[in-house]
């Protein structure tokens, strides 16, 4: 029943486009570290606050390998969803008043691509409900290192994310 619950909700979070034909790609989360943790946060040209229906993280498959399994909270029935406004993030793992965790957050796999996803219950000014942001971490002596995957048609790696990662070290 569990895992049921966990893919009808993980199918709804990472879908990036609704049946609405007016529906837009999903805007994007800038994804990055503060220290011990990571974090996706709203952009701050975003211009409005977006509620959270939901919210999660999901490793992408790579080789046929999926490494571990995804992170997620969902807002519970009758509760008032936590908002983010343009600059505010969520952190990897935390669980805001009024959501249920689905999906227990775990320590992500350095040099490995996940998917950072946010869904609001409600239509953005943008003409959608989904944020999301491609990211790779690294663990460091210093803390988490993360790099944004750029949008496009490339297949990620972990090649890529080396790539990637090696080039916001330097």
């Amino acid at each position: 029943m569990k895992c049921a619950a966990v893919i009808c909700v993980l199918s709804v979070l990472f879908a990036s486009a609704c049946a609405d034909a007016a529906s837009r790609a999903a805007r994007p989360l800038d994804v990055r570290s503060d220290g011990q943790n990571v974090v996706a946060c709203l952009s701050l040209d975003e211009g409005e606050t977006v509620a959270i229906d939901a919210a999660g993280v999901s490793p992408i498959t790579v080789g046929g390998r999926t490494p571990a399994k995804p992170w997620g909270i969902v807002l519970g029935a009758g509760q008032r969803p936590h908002s983010l406004a343009p600059g505010d993030c969520l952190i990897y793992g935390g669980v805001p008043e009024g959501y249920t965790e689905f999906a227990p957050a775990i320590e992500l796999e350095s040099g490995w691509p996940y998917s950072f996803a946010i869904r609001s219950p409600e239509w953005g000014r943008f003409r959608t409900r989904n944020y999301s942001g491609v990211f790779c971490l690294r663990r460091t002596a210093a803390g988490i290192l993360v790099a944004n995957v750029p949008k496009g048609p490339a297949v990620i790696t972990t090649d890529t994310c080396r790539q990637l990662l090696d080039a916001v070290a330097d």
